[in-house]
């Protein structure tokens, strides 16, 4: 297994994560197959391990060039050698081990964010992008090819590193972490009305008191 770079580890906003599939057959799986140590993606094939249940994935489309989904994971990744499929019969085509995660609660993104969008807005997030980089250090494994304002790429591999501040600028993409930053704030809310509340009768009780006290 590549050594990982976990530089996500005690953010707890850095909770994205970016997945070039088609999901084929209507299958909530995707597989990960070990790449070649002299291949180029081989520096993200062992990423998909790391990715925590509790997180958010963004489904890239390759062919529709576009952020199309969003899924939260099952469980996490289950490690398969080679032969291995999704039917539990032996496939020759399936020579290398893998890695597989299934998903759960895909849902479609309204509008989806095309690669000409994130061409543009990642040009204006490249200071930020940069700073993030000198903060936590290298690699952040970002997905996306950025040489040019108007058209970008998926850099090889199946499973990136989305920063939150890529996510928190496209509307779509930070009304998905809003939904599910929802129930931890829901808390949070409870908590400050309790604490309100709490608050209110200590500053009460003294005068209930004296005026039963007055009766």
């Amino acid at each position: 297994m590549n050594a990982v770079h976990c530089w996500w580890e005690g953010l707890p906003n850095e909770r994205f994560w970016l997945v070039v599939s088609r999901f084929e057959n209507g299958k909530d799986v995707l597989e990960v197959p070990d790449e070649d140590r002299n291949d180029v993606a081989s520096w993200v094939s062992d990423l998909v391990a790391y990715l925590p249940p509790r997180d958010v994935i963004f489904h890239y489309h390759p062919t529709s060039h576009a952020i199309v989904s969003w899924a939260k994971p099952r469980g996490r990744a289950e490690r398969r050698e080679p032969g291995w499929s999704l039917t539990g019969m032996h496939d020759r085509s399936a020579a290398r081990p893998r890695w597989v995660l299934k998903v759960k609660d895909r849902r479609p993104l309204a509008p989806a964010v095309t690669a000409a969008e994130i061409a543009s807005i990642q040009w204006e997030l490249f200071p930020a992008l940069r700073a993030l980089e000198d903060k936590v250090g290298d690699p952040l494994y970002y997905p996306f090819a950025m040489g040019s304002p108007d058209e970008t790429h998926t850099l090889p591999g199946r499973v990136f590193k989305l920063p939150a501040l890529f996510v928190e600028r496209f509307p779509v993409l930070a009304a998905v972490a809003s939904e599910t930053r929802a129930p931890k704030a829901a808390r949070a809310a409870r908590h400050r009305a309790s604490s309100w509340w709490t608050a209110l009768d200590d500053l009460l009780e003294p005068r209930t008191k004296a005026a039963r006290r007055a009766g």
